[in-house]
């Protein structure tokens, strides 16, 4: 293979990690919003909003940032 199409293929799998995360963090941000699903579940001892899949997804989208404006950086 040549070396476009392996960035091509790390790109893609790159974009659909980034989308799995971003999407684990808006469904727990989603999922605290409801009253309803707090009112009823147990006490676990955490209060509030897991913050690690937001700090995961925030971390995923600046690596991709960061892998496509650098190199382009460089090269100018």
């Amino acid at each position: 293979m040549n070396q476009k199409m392996i960035r091509i293929v790390a790109l893609v799998l790159a974009l659909i990690m980034a989308g799995g995360v971003l999407i684990v963090a808006f469904s727990n941000l989603a999922g605290a919003v409801d009253a309803t699903v707090l009112a009823s579940s147990p006490a676990t001892g955490t209060e509030g909003v897991p913050k690690a899949p937001v700090i995961i997804g925030i971390v995923a989208v600046l690596v991709i940032v960061a892998c496509v404006i650098i190199p382009k950086a460089v090269k100018k």
